[in-house]
């Protein structure tokens, strides 16, 4: 089970480089927790900004990660991914700072159902996810 605990333990496995702004992050908080979902928004931008420079076998390797989450973790943690990390790539591709086409191959099966939900809840079709 991946739980709000070992849940950023696993991305810093697979994306050693994340190591650096993670540590910036926790210092900015100064000994407090920073929760989970703000962890998560760290990463996501992390993620956002580097995406071009990661491999196809890295982000596949990310995104089975996060279907993993979705799938397996408890409800904070599906919680966080969902919100923090699926809706800031599905907004960035929206407001055209990112684009789709670098990860929607990419997205399991739940990830891709959820983008899509919040395509719709926007109202938005982010273009590569919904046509």
């Amino acid at each position: 089970m991946i739980t709000s605990e070992n849940c950023i333990e696993l991305f810093l496995n697979k994306v050693p480089e994340f190591e650096s702004s993670w540590k910036a992050h926790i210092d900015y908080w100064d000994g407090d927790s920073s929760g989970l979902s703000n962890d998560i928004t760290e990463f996501s931008f992390f993620f956002i900004e580097h995406i071009d420079s990661f491999k196809s076998d890295k982000l596949e390797s990310i995104f089975a990660l996060v279907e993993d989450c979705l799938n397996y973790g408890t409800e904070p943690v599906k919680d966080a991914i969902s919100t923090c990390f699926l809706e800031n790539l599905v907004n960035f591709s929206s407001e055209a700072g990112l684009q789709a086409h670098l990860f929607e191959k990419f997205l399991g099966k739940k990830s891709r159902e959820y983008c899509k939900a919040w395509d719709e809840f926007t109202g938005i079709k982010t273009k590569g996810i919904n046509y």
